[in-house]
């Protein structure tokens, strides 16, 4: 039991000293607290929602002859 709080806190020592010479706070702060690009990346989603919200469904095709409906078809190669 000695021993394993002797090489807790050997460790915990050892890992302070580490995280000052290689200024790993600053890299734990950065990753672990929002930073500008995440706050940016917030707003976008919001203002992409929005936008989904106001935005018109997508649209029938109706044949102006006889009145019936086509759907839309989705090509997998597009071209040019």
């Amino acid at each position: 039991m000695l021993q394993a709080l002797i090489v807790k806190k050997v460790l915990d020592l050892v890992m302070k000293r580490i995280l000052k010479k290689f200024d790993l706070d600053g890299i734990q702060k950065y990753v672990s607290e929002p930073n500008d690009l995440d706050i940016k990346m917030k707003k976008m989603e919001q203002k992409m929602r929005a936008l989904e919200k106001i935005a018109h469904p997508r649209a029938d095709f109706v044949c102006t002859t006889c009145g019936s409906k086509a759907k839309r078809k989705i090509n997998k190669i597009r071209r040019k």
